[in-house]
């Protein structure tokens, strides 16, 4: 009972190291950016699967699943493996063969290349088009520069239009003066003023409602209501054009 007893601890996990399968090369797993992996990353870390060679150094093919299993070491979702393939053989990116039942992936080195030099020849023939264009309209513009010919008539046109110019901004700037006499801005102001004529009786006809409610229902007298509220006798009148003597 003396003895001191040393407690059992339990034995550390066996280190594991996986196996790698002949001719297939294990790497770490690229960090998962925040916010998701886009597309265009994921295109890449599938294609880079294909950039691994086999135990004879030759391009390796795979299956559908040995694509879902190894891109998803790789940081990519299984589920869209298969969708983002098919988008990359639908860009020339990689071939496949349907063998028995399944299908198999390749991507041969110069696919990459090929690709590049078809963009490539996509753009120049665009640039191509584009230059024609500008030398198209630098032509047009300097046939119209040869086509206006400097003359007193010409001369003339322009001080006119200069004068006509003048002349429209001095008559804005006096119809700003009679801005309030402006038929369609009366008319404008007319309607939102019985618009407020009609809000006002409202309100008045519900102060009467209220007061009247008062004085059948809690024996409050108008005058008692009245005091009490600081209601006065114009706010229950009727307000029209009448008020205002019109």
């Amino acid at each position: 009972s003396g003895e001191s007893v040393t407690p059992l601890l339990p034995a550390p996990a066996p280190h594991y190291t996986p196996r790698s399968q002949p001719g297939r090369h294990l790497e770490a797993m690229p960090p998962k950016p925040k916010g998701g992996v886009p597309m265009a990353e994921k295109k890449k870390r599938l294609l880079d699967i294909f950039k691994l060679p086999d135990a004879s150094g030759r391009p390796t093919i795979y299956s559908l699943k040995e694509l879902e299993n190894m891109g998803s070491k790789r940081g990519v979702p299984a589920m869209q493996i298969k969708d983002i393939i098919n988008d990359l053989v639908s860009e020339k990116m990689v071939d496949t063969e349907k063998i028995g039942s399944g299908n198999f992936y390749w991507s041969l080195p110069s696919k990459s290349g090929q690709r590049m030099r078809l963009a490539l020849a996509e753009v120049v023939a665009r640039l191509n088009t584009e230059e024609g264009k500008l030398v198209a309209a630098r032509l047009r513009a300097s046939t119209l520069q040869g086509e206006r010919t400097a003359g007193k008539d010409r001369d003339k046109k322009l001080a006119a239009l200069a004068t006509l110019k003048e002349e429209e901004a001095k008559v804005a700037h006096e119809l700003q003066k009679y801005r309030d006499r402006d038929p369609t801005l009366l008319r404008e102001m007319k309607h939102n003023t019985e618009v407020l004529f009609e809000d006002c009786n409202r309100w008045s006809d519900n102060i009467h409602q209220v007061r009247q409610y008062a004085e059948t229902w809690m024996n409050v007298l108008p005058q008692t209501f009245d005091e009490m509220y600081g209601v006065t006798a114009e706010d229950c009148e009727e307000v029209g054009w009448h008020t205002f003597g019109h």
